[in-house]
């Protein structure tokens, strides 16, 4: 239409210059500025209908609001949908959000912000990620409380894959650990039994935090102090003992 615009700007500067000179009619100049004029009107006609189908083709573009994969399609080509219908289900892989329950009583030990230790079945290395929010209700059929972590993908991990979380809410430096196995309950409270002399001492002690085999002891025991391991709890108070040498390897 462009092209043709030009030819016929040419005609009508052709027959107004042959007008002047007596060397063509005024109907022909009038049917040459006519044909201009629809000429234009067509190609303004083109312009709104080439802007129309942009706009609506742009409205067939669906633009999703975070990178990810593609994991579910809901919808098919030629269907009707009504707004808020969801089209896909999307994985987004390069940031993640693990939901690790924990026993409702530690509830009141974590915060938002806090660190987070994350570990899978199939990797060896631990990464590092926070809290970013923190359930507010108790599932009463688990009796515990979900955190919500927040983890950048160091590469590998898959979207619903399990995971392993450890959180420390506590820190207790200096802290004297011993082997809960060695920790003998008497009627009078728990008790070790300090070796000294060739004899069981049994010592009254405060337990704190117990966890994978090993028990934090609170009052009672000073570092370097030997105490019975395997049998304590056939000792009694001044009951003569005898170390037995460890086996040599």
């Amino acid at each position: 239409l462009n092209a043709l615009i030009k030819n016929q700007n040419g005609t009508v500067k052709r027959y107004r210059k042959l007008l002047k000179q007596r060397s063509a009619s005024q109907d022909k100049l009038d049917e040459a500025e006519s044909a201009l004029m629809a000429l234009k009107a067509r190609i303004s006609g083109a312009r709104a209908r080439l802007k129309l189908a942009e706009a609506n083709l742009k409205r067939t573009k669906i633009i999703s609001p975070v990178s990810g994969q593609v994991e579910k399609r809901f919808v098919s080509v030629g269907d009707y949908l009504k707004k808020g219908t969801p089209l896909f289900e999307l994985a987004r892989t390069d940031f993640l959000e693990a939901h690790l329950p924990f026993p409702e009583q530690l509830s009141n030990y974590f915060k938002i912000g806090q660190a987070v230790h994350l570990k899978t079945t199939t990797t060896l290395k631990p990464i590092h990620g926070t809290i970013s929010a923190l359930h507010p209700k108790i599932n009463r059929q688990s009796l515990s409380m979900e955190v919500i972590v927040e983890v950048s993908n160091p590469g590998g991990w898959k979207p619903g894959a399990s995971v392993n979380g450890t959180v420390t809410v506590e820190t207790h430096p200096n802290a004297i650990l011993i082997p809960s196995r060695s920790i003998v309950r008497r009627p009078t409270g728990n008790v070790v039994y300090l070796i000294k002399d060739n004899k069981a001492i049994e010592q009254k002690i405060t337990i704190g935090i117990q966890r994978d085999g090993q028990s934090e002891i609170l009052s009672g025991l000073s570092k370097g102090q030997t105490i019975a391991l395997d049998g304590a709890h056939w000792l009694s108070n001044g009951l003569p003992v005898r170390i037995k040498p460890s086996a040599q390897k």
